[in-house]
């Protein structure tokens, strides 16, 4: 596995694909962006501060949050190997299954996300039977959360809302789509879902790609720009307001390569899990906040 990596205290530290890699962060007004491993499981561990502290006037003892996002996997739930070399190709469900359940047991506080594309142009073990064994491989894990990806949608937004939202035991989010009332209602509602976490108030916002739009399994649908509805979605959820459903903790899954829009979340983003094009990317930058 990587080594362990320390974000700086300024700036936001970026993930590639390639493995495992727990990030221990302390929440300040930046951000961290993680451009989730295709197939393979990421883990960033943002920690953050319970909302009374435990003896007046004592400082609160942090809480760990273990993060493990993946992306784009394709229903690759079958584990591939080179016949040449033996490399492994993709790890498959099995191997993911087991590195989720191994970083549960080690950290009560954990949650396993999707930046979406988990299925469409999928492998053929799980397209032969319209992705179902790879909804069910996720339901089984337990994946909290997915931002909304292209691929869902390959087959309509009927059949997304009519058949895959229903199979799903987890949200499918968008901030940034509207004109669905399904997709809306997912989650808590307006692509997010709040999770208590170990006393804190963990907010999971999906946004998925501009480039959506183009899609013509869209007709009804308006998306809007990802990283500003992102952005607006964490200053609701840290505005005070208790009817916009407050959180502690803001992580951004966005259907988008890091590297396009690491730098334009602002503080009120404590995390990013990214991905899009299947491109590594694993950088350290600063945010404009």
């Amino acid at each position: 596995l990587p080594a362990a990596v320390q974000p700086v205290s300024q700036g936001m530290d970026v993930i590639g694909e390639g493995g495992m890699a727990p990030v221990a962060t302390q929440p300040t007004a930046d951000s961290t962006t993680v451009d989730s491993p295709t197939a393979d499981s990421t883990t960033a561990e943002p920690t953050s501060e319970p909302a009374t502290p435990t003896t007046p006037g004592a400082t609160p003892a942090a809480v760990d949050i273990n993060l493990l996002g993946i992306t784009d996997f394709h229903g690759h739930i079958s584990r591939t190997t080179d016949p040449a070399t033996g490399a492994v190709l993709d790890p498959g469900a099995v191997t993911l299954a087991c590195e989720v359940s191994a970083a549960r047991a080690s950290t009560a506080n954990t949650l396993f996300v999707s930046a979406g594309d988990s299925v469409g142009a999928s492998a053929y073990v799980s397209s032969v039977l319209a992705d179902q064994p790879t909804i069910d491989v996720l339901n089984a894990i337990g994946l909290d959360a997915s931002a909304l990806g292209g691929h869902e949608l390959d087959k309509g937004l009927e059949d997304f809302t009519g058949r895959i939202l229903p199979a799903a035991n987890f949200p499918f989010l968008a901030a940034n789509v509207s004109g669905s009332p399904a997709l809306s209602a997912e989650g808590d509602g307006n692509g997010t879902r709040i999770v208590e976490v170990d006393g804190v108030r963990v907010a999971l916002v999906g946004v998925s790609t501009d480039g959506l739009s183009s899609l013509p399994s869209l007709s009804g649908l308006t998306v809007s720009p990802a990283v500003a509805a992102a952005n607006a979605r964490a200053a609701e959820l840290k505005d005070g307001d208790a009817a916009n459903g407050e959180a502690e903790v803001v992580i951004v899954l966005s259907h988008e390569d890091a590297n396009l829009q690491a730098g334009a979340f602002t503080g009120n983003v404590d995390a990013v899990f990214a991905g899009h094009s299947h491109q590594v990317y694993a950088q350290t930058l600063t945010t404009s906040d």
